[in-house]
């Protein structure tokens, strides 16, 4: 027992410790490798959930909708237990209130916030987002009771349209202080919602717009027709149907040829407008595909594209059928001079004699 250590005890306890130290080593090669593969998991799954919650989102184009969306998918992806969401004003340094979720609408609505406070100049002028744990701030707190308070700009390619506000991480051990990783997934969010907003709210621009455009053509006394490249029907208005005597259905995506298929002269100018690019204008001329007594007056323009080049052509049609009957009915009895003054808007005719 009491034997000299040898040399060949210490060659084989050399021999043992190199490869301990080898295990030991690759024990710890494989619990790193083992984190940063659940790392790399989690952050695939964040990807994959911001990439689920973004296509979601831009599906909206609501904006009232939108503006709900995104609050609660922001309070879903952070298990927050509040949240609001706020827009600034265009006209003045204030937030307005858009929606909110689990907060007193009442108190937030009556707390002003202004994109100048000290705390919110990191969202509005370096468009970055903040962490206010256990925050104390007095106007914020009028706004939230909140203890901890994460804030991340809604912005667009020039501008920060608004605040996504997260209050109170849930967990299972309770609330808890928000991560910077959490942060750095609500800006991440944040940046696709402003970009949704932005394209909810050039649709409905666009709407807008759509809807006046043909609550005017709708209003016009006049037939309105508008042609495709090829003499198709893209729009008529109400007013061209009735002179036509036609439905919807019927002129829309079919060429002129079926809307005047009796015309011969109407499908001329037609073609002349498609194929010389000049405005035609003719007065009082037959339109036997409504009838045989129908008289209409017809101006003919090419439609051009923003750059100039020909889209199409724009038909206008105005029924004279019965200011042509009244015409022929009082040349019975009158001369054509007065026919015309009779008809003139406008005239006053004094048709007794002199007093």
């Amino acid at each position: 027992m009491n034997q000299a250590i040898s040399d060949m005890d210490l060659q084989i306890l050399s021999i043992i410790c190199h490869h301990f130290s080898h295990a030991v080593h690759n024990s710890n090669l494989i619990v790193t490798l083992n984190k940063k593969s659940d790392a790399l998991n989690l952050k695939l799954l964040e990807l994959e959930t911001l990439f689920d919650i973004s296509l979601a989102v831009n599906s909206v184009l609501d904006v009232d909708e939108l503006n709900m969306e995104i609050l609660i998918r922001s309070v879903g992806i952070l298990n927050a237990s509040a949240g609001a969401v706020f827009f600034t004003d265009t006209f003045t340094p204030f937030l307005k209130l858009s929606t909110e979720f689990n907060l007193d609408e009442e108190v937030l609505s009556k707390v002003i916030i202004s994109k100048n406070h000290e705390l919110l100049k990191p969202c509005f002028e370096d468009k970055q987002g903040i962490l206010l744990n256990q925050f104390q701030d007095e106007k914020l707190r009028k706004a939230f009771e909140n203890e901890n308070l994460m804030i991340a700009p809604i912005k667009s390619k020039t501008e920060v349209l608004g605040l996504i506000c997260i209050l109170d991480k849930e967990t299972r051990q309770g609330v808890v202080p928000f991560q910077q990783s959490d942060l750095d997934m609500l800006t991440a969010f944040a940046s696709q919602a402003g970009v949704a907003l932005e394209n909810a709210r050039l649709f409905t621009s666009v709407l807008e717009t759509k809807n006046y455009n043909e609550n005017i053509l709708n209003s016009i006394a006049n037939g309105i027709i508008t042609l495709s490249l090829l003499g198709e029907v893209e729009s008529i208005n109400p007013a061209a149907l009735k002179i036509l005597k036609m439905e919807k259905e019927e002129a829309v995506n079919n060429p002129y040829l079926m809307i005047f298929p009796e015309d011969e002269n109407i499908q001329q100018i037609i073609e002349k407008t498609l194929e010389e690019q000049e405005i035609t204008l003719e007065m009082d001329i037959p339109c036997y595909s409504v009838g045989e007594d129908a008289r209409i007056n017809i101006t003919c323009a090419p439609l051009m594209d923003q750059d100039g080049g020909l889209n199409g052509a724009v038909v206008t049609i105005e029924d004279i059928s019965e200011e042509r009957r009244i015409k022929n009915t009082f040349k019975r009895y009158v001369s054509d001079n007065v026919v015309e003054e009779l008809l003139a808007e406008g005239a006053s005719l004094e048709l007794g004699g002199e007093s």
